[in-house]
């Protein structure tokens, strides 16, 4: 059971909470820890305790948390902290740990799936599944979509309850889902590989099935410390209960308010149910936010208290400011992007910096307005996973993307974008083929490339001689043939026109606010290529100019333009949250209690994130459509 420690650091470093459990040694604990409450510090202590001061041997300890980044932060943190006197604690995400006990047992020659493969995959049993739909059924290839349906799969394979409507918030049905489901799994197994759920499964397997290497593990790792807990999804909760063993020598640490990740199978529920796992455990909070001031944190605890699965808890600011709260309403997004602009110059005009304000959202699709208005006032943006700015940009890279591939300098990645643009019925996983891979590795032709995939394509059954589907591939290379040998201004008018991106692009712009303005600038752009002569000089040119792009998005000294996903575990001293209107958040596909409860945990951390001013906004109307305010507003307010 728990042993207490005098500690050599001094007194007035740490709060009693936190120097308890800096203190403990044994059995099970639970800690909550609200935003800005020093987790990171109080765990790299705690560790240091346990080694320095309370004779634990480091390699008996072991030290998990939900990201790479984080794992190597905290590691790097407590080698500062020893400066490189103990070194044997293992820090690591679950994944690395659990695949480094397969490696170890003899288990480790399997093929991992990386996260592009995923999505690639996935993209590809979409595809698939859409040949069989009518154009009104047909699944769209968006980031939310696809991610939510990779939630699914990792819900069922981790033996997590699956949304309640999923399939009808999607806009598809049960048997679809299935569809895929079945479809992705059959493409892991064909291409040898398994994904990061697989690998847990497998090792859960192991640990269950021989109680020799259960007890070997559980020997080895005798002091377990869990960050993040309130993101473990049933299998990763299993597999840490399975490594505690009979000691139960086991430090929880999480928030569950900040739970965001149930479409992957985690939740509160497990903390809550902490003493259920756990009767000699022991429970304590860490109550203070040195973070947010007190009237940030006031409204956001109002939010948080309508929920009905959490742990009751009560935070207080450990500074005396008061912070700043304010909540506006704007007639539409586009009068409300220009007003966040226009505060945050006022904001660099006081400061002398951007770095120092976060534009929050739920979601990707509401970054375009904010994205324009920060362009057109000049402002610098970070927006990682939104380099696309514009159609205008979207239809360049593709077009790039085209004349590269013709001349051998395109990438996978490349080839992945334009392969179906316009369709052709081309399945992507040729893209993934080893051979086709070493086409691209030694800068063949797109000509040649496409020659290799339409033969793979032949062997395979795929297509058969002079059909559709070969009529099609037998197209695209005559057209790689041909672009190889223009000039920039003829290749960029062989694309939009032979090959029909034109056709293409116009449908997929015809819903934006000014298509006719997007391609007059397209028009422009082109006639500037009448200016080169080589076509790889000018390909080479116009991706450095978009790379140039995206780096000063990235600038340093920039506003943080972020998802609520995103943002968490970040901080800014300025917040401002655009859009806060009923069906955006909460989202509209949002039904059921549960789903309602992990929005509001959302715009919890949505509000936690500010230090000292957070402000929240709403629109009258949204894309030319009336819409209301979002029910968050009452129950923060």
């Amino acid at each position: 059971m728990d042993t207490e420690h005098t500690l050599t650091v001094p007194s007035s470093t740490f709060t009693d909470a936190q120097k308890w459990v800096i203190a403990h040694r044994n059995g099970p604990l639970l800690v909550l820890a609200g935003p800005g409450s020093g987790k990171t510090t109080v765990l790299t202590n705690r560790v240091l305790a346990m080694t320095e001061e309370g004779g634990i041997p480091p390699e008996h300890i072991l030290v998990i948390t939900f990201t790479k980044a984080a794992a190597e932060e905290m590691e790097g943190r407590f080698e500062k902290m020893t400066e490189g006197r103990t070194t044997a604690v293992t820090f690591g995400t679950m994944h690395s740990v659990f695949l480094k006990v397969l490696t170890e047992e003899g288990m480790g020659q399997f093929s991992l799936l990386e996260r592009s493969w995923q999505l690639q995959l996935l993209g590809n049993a979409v595809e698939n599944l859409n040949r069989t739909l009518d154009t009104a059924d047909k699944i769209a290839l968006e980031p939310e979509i696809i991610d939510r349906i990779i939630g699914y799969i990792s819900c069922r394979k981790n033996r997590a309850p699956v949304t309640k409507d999923l399939a009808e918030q999607l806009g598809l049905t049960e048997e679809n889902l299935d569809t895929l489901y079945r479809e992705y799994v059959k493409s892991c197994r064909q291409q040898g590989k398994i994904d990061y759920d697989d690998m847990l499964l497998v090792s859960l397997e192991l640990l269950e099935k021989s109680p020799s290497i259960r007890k070997k593990w559980q020997n080895r790792y005798r002091y377990i410390l869990v960050d993040e807990v309130q993101d473990c999804n049933p299998i990763q909760q299993e597999l840490i209960l399975l490594l505690a063993g009979e000691e139960k020598n086991v430090m929880l640490v999480g928030d569950d308010d900040q739970s965001l990740y149930r479409f992957r199978g985690a939740g509160p529920e497990w903390m809550c149910s902490f003493q259920e796992h756990f009767p000699e455990g022991k429970t304590i909070c860490l109550e203070e936010n040195f973070r947010s001031g007190t009237i940030i944190l006031q409204h956001a605890q109002k939010l948080i208290s309508h929920n009905q699965i959490r742990l009751k808890k009560l935070q207080r600011a450990a500074s005396l400011q008061n912070g700043l709260v304010s909540y506006a309403v704007y007639e539409n997004e586009e009068e409300q992007a220009e007003a966040i602009s226009a505060a945050i110059e006022r904001h660099y005009g006081e400061s002398g910096r951007y770095g120092d304000c976060a534009v929050l959202v739920r979601s990707r699709s509401e970054m375009g307005c904010m994205l324009k208005a920060f362009t057109d006032h000049g402002l610098p943006v970070y927006a990682p996973g939104h380099k696309k700015r514009s159609r205008l940009s979207e239809a360049k890279e593709d077009i790039i993307a085209y004349a590269k591939a013709a001349l051998g300098e395109a990438d996978r990645a490349e080839w992945m974008r334009i392969i179906n643009r316009p369709y052709r019925n081309i399945d992507r996983e040729w893209l993934l083929d080893g051979d086709i891979e070493d086409l691209f590795k030694h800068r063949y032709p797109g000509a040649q490339v496409v020659a290799a995939i339409r033969q793979k394509m032949l062997q395979f059954g795929r297509i058969q001689p002079d059909d559709m589907g070969d009529l099609a591939i037998c197209r695209l290379k005559e057209h790689m043939f041909v672009l190889q040998r223009l000039r920039p201004y003829a290749a960029i008018c062989y694309i939009r026109k032979a090959i029909g991106y034109d056709i293409l692009f116009a449908k997929e712009i015809a819903g934006t606010g000014n298509p006719g303005q997007i391609l007059r600038d397209l028009d422009a752009w082109m006639e500037e290529a009448k200016k080169q002569t080589s076509l790889i000089s000018w390909s080479r040119e116009m991706y450095a100019e978009l790379q140039e792009d995206e780096e000063r998005l990235g600038d340093r000294d920039a506003i943080s333009l972020l998802t609520y996903h995103a943002a968490k575990g970040l901080e800014f001293s300025c917040v401002y949250l655009p859009d806060v209107n009923e069906g955006l958040i909460p989202h509209k596909r949002s039904i059921d209690a549960e789903d309602l409860e992990e929005e509001r945990r959302m715009f919890y951390v949505a509000m936690t994130r500010a230090k000292s001013e957070l402000n929240i906004s709403y629109v009258k109307q949204y894309r030319k459509k009336r819409i209301g305010i979002s029910r968050f507003i009452a129950e923060s307010r």
